[in-house]
């Protein structure tokens, strides 16, 4: 364990109100609960209720492509890339960027397979739609910061993230952490979840303390080809960074729509909207609609 962990400025000072206000933030004051409903409204297709482990677990691992289609999936990233560009004051991860990206649709028609489709539109009750799409490397290191420690994502609370590994954990060693759903409740109730990002800790032993029990950290290996589909909002989790070797990873967030995904794709690929987010959302849930090429509505 590392000794700063222990340190109390680390873990004392927790913040049940900034995790009220970030979870307020967008889901009522920016309507995102609205949008939801929305979508919900606008669903033409039956969906059906499928067995999934993302309503305990927080994720659940899928395979979608081969280990072939995996290595030529990333040799096709790193041929059409145009710059790696890495993240503001970390040197171990890079961002890939495309002059365009709709060479993406046949992958992304594998990521959305027919079993994923089932399990995303019965979660959400609605179509959805790709809204932040992020090709990355991440090289072994030490040194863990920002998505590399526990923490929730900021965003609305019913959104969904699919991170697909295009090496095996084998072959460098880096994976996501998560703590169960029913956990990771409770560490929010205590304020944690969404405090500073100076505050996160890669030790969860202080919050263990705190809840006066051990927190169960699940620590998947995937091949390559498989991805987690998981509540970046809801489940605590981290990166948990490769130890030796390379690893490149496809990450797209989801968000109900009131329009099939391919409907959407068309105009956020056309207008680069899904690389512009990056993970992160608009204040609004208004604005959703011109990025989408739909008709304004009030929520």
């Amino acid at each position: 364990m590392a000794i700063e962990s222990l340190l109390p400025w680390k873990w004392l000072k927790l913040d049940p109100k900034r995790t009220q206000l970030a979870r307020s933030h967008f889901d009522v004051v920016g309507k995102y609960d609205k949008w939801h409903d929305y979508s919900r409204r606008h669903l033409v297709r039956k969906v059906e209720c499928t067995g999934s482990k993302l309503d305990t677990d927080g994720f659940q691992i899928f395979r979608l492509l081969t280990s072939i289609e995996a290595l030529e999936a990333k040799q096709l990233l790193l041929r059409e890339a145009g710059a790696f560009v890495a993240k503001k004051n970390i040197n171990y991860a890079d961002v890939l960027q495309f002059r365009s990206t709709a060479f993406f649709k046949p992958i992304l028609d594998k990521m959305l397979n027919p079993d994923v489709d089932a399990v995303v539109s019965f979660i959400f009750g609605s179509e959805y739609y790709v809204h932040s799409l992020v090709a990355n490397r991440t090289m072994p290191s030490k040194a863990s910061k920002r998505s590399f420690l526990w923490h929730c994502d900021r965003g609305p609370r019913n959104f969904l993230k699919i991170n697909m590994f295009l090496d095996a954990t084998s072959s460098h060693g880096g994976t996501t952490e998560f703590v169960d759903l029913e956990t990771s409740l409770e560490i929010e109730k205590m304020g944690y979840t969404f405090g500073a990002n100076a505050r996160r800790v890669a030790d969860l032993a202080p919050l263990s303390r705190k809840l006066d029990r051990s927190v169960k950290v699940l620590h998947p290996q995937l091949e390559s080809g498989e991805a987690f589909i998981f509540y970046p909002a809801r489940a605590l989790h981290r990166g948990y960074l490769p130890t030796h070797g390379i690893r490149h990873m496809i990450s797209i967030v989801l968000l109900p729509s009131p329009v099939h995904w391919t409907v959407a794709w068309e105009k956020t690929v056309a207008s680069g909207y899904h690389e512009r987010t990056f993970a992160a959302f608009p204040d609004e849930a208004e604005s959703i609609f011109g990025e989408l090429g739909l008709e304004r509505s009030a929520l």
